[in-house]
């Protein structure tokens, strides 16, 4: 018997539907839409402040076949000073194949996308990165961690070779961070990136269609151990309550901290009960 709910179970990025999405190279539709949403969010906190903020042109690039020449991009959000055509902030989420590339093609273009942050740098555009990709470790080259998710805020003021960069990293069952970013003189934007998360995972009803906390996530070897007990006290909790006839729109629950072992085996007696 399948276990599904409309709500997000995991307090912030659903390990489930990330391991699936990477699994099967479903990114693309959770990217579009996930970056419209913070278009609007971002937008709607903005504006009172006297900034602005639209969807862009990615400067990633999406392929359709190995071709050069057929390809899409992803969205970003810029952020804007009014009557300034030159973006203050640049906000994007990483994608795997400009993360993690494989072939010469997605290798070139994720050269490109590193390129084109730096020009974007070096004009003082503040460059925000949303690294919700488990699999892959961190894209900065002396920062290893076995963190599996982060929001990197670079800054590049006075300039780029005394800017700073400030991670936000976080765990699987952990909320995503609120984040301060400084904009312009004192001006601050504290963006809540879980309730944007939230808002994508939830009217997308990707819980119904892609979740089902019975079964482990796929790839599930490949979190570290201590993800790996989030993750199965996780799906106790929501296996528990849909036990006990609890809703589980009233979720997430309380959950309890029980060894690897000792949680796999009662997922797997929950299992086997479901299907007498």
């Amino acid at each position: 018997m399948s276990v599904r709910s409309i709500k997000n179970q995991y307090l912030g990025i659903n390990a489930h539907l990330h391991s699936l999405w990477q699994a099967k190279g479903r990114w693309n539709m959770f990217h579009h839409v996930h970056i419209s949403d913070l278009a609007r969010l971002v937008r709607q906190t903005l504006i009172p402040m006297g900034y602005t903020a639209s969807p862009e042109r990615s400067i990633q690039i999406r392929r359709l076949t190995d071709s050069p020449r057929q390809y899409k991009t992803y969205h970003a959000v810029g952020i804007y000073r009014p009557g300034i055509t030159t973006p203050i902030a640049w906000l994007e989420i990483l994608a795997p194949k400009t993360k993690a590339p494989t072939t010469e093609i997605e290798k070139r273009d994720s050269r490109a996308y590193t390129a084109q942050h730096v020009l974007l740098m070096k004009r003082e555009v503040i460059y925000i990165e949303l690294d919700y990709l488990h699999e892959t470790p961190s894209i900065l080259p002396i920062h290893w961690s076995e963190r599996p998710y982060r929001i990197i805020v670079f800054d590049p003021r006075p300039d780029l070779m005394n800017g700073r960069a400030t991670i936000h990293e976080f765990d699987v069952d952990q909320l995503v961070p609120t984040v301060n970013i400084l904009l312009h003189g004192q001006d601050t934007f504290t963006f809540d990136f879980n309730a944007a998360y939230t808002k994508t995972y939830e009217e997308m009803l990707f819980g119904i269609e892609s979740v089902d906390y019975s079964q482990l996530p796929l790839h599930f070897e490949r979190y570290t151990k201590a993800d790996q007990i989030r993750i199965v006290n996780r799906m106790l909790s929501v296996l528990e309550a849909a036990r006990a006839g609890t809703d589980l729109e009233s979720g997430p629950f309380p959950v309890r901290d029980v060894p690897l072992n000792e949680a796999l085996a009662q997922i797997e007696s929950f299992r086997a009960a479901s299907t007498d």
